[in-house]
């Protein structure tokens, strides 16, 4: 997982994995702005999307890598975001965001989203 985060980092679209995966695989916060190059980065790696629930989430497949849903967030200057949920927007609060140093570089991992359906 930290080697596409870092492949997406490295063309511009930042990604979180939201705290504990699930059985329908690994979900990414990331910006609304990166989700069409995410998704165009997993396709080129042997992705398929395979549920599509825009502005909810994105789901995409592999048949040896599992599922990646992408949870796309707008996100303000203060580091605070909205998820546009089935059920509407939430306001995830800047301080949800957690960082993991991995020396020698530092890596955005993980992230507390209010509300977000563990099943997806």
């Amino acid at each position: 997982m930290v080697g596409l985060l870092d492949l997406l980092t490295s063309r511009g679209t930042v990604a979180w994995q939201v705290t504990g995966q699930t059985e329908t695989g690994a979900r990414l916060v990331i910006d609304t702005s990166g989700v069409d190059s995410a998704m165009r980065l997993l396709i080129s790696r042997g992705f398929t999307a395979t549920r599509t629930e825009l502005p909810s989430h994105v789901e995409l497949a592999h048949p040896r890598h599992g599922r990646i849903v992408l949870l796309p967030c707008s996100f303000a200057a203060d580091g605070s975001a909205t998820w546009h949920g089935a059920s509407g927007p939430v306001a995830v609060p800047a301080d949800r965001f957690d960082a993991l140093e991995v020396v020698p570089r530092r890596v955005e991992l993980e992230v507390h989203v209010p509300g977000v359906d563990p099943t997806l």
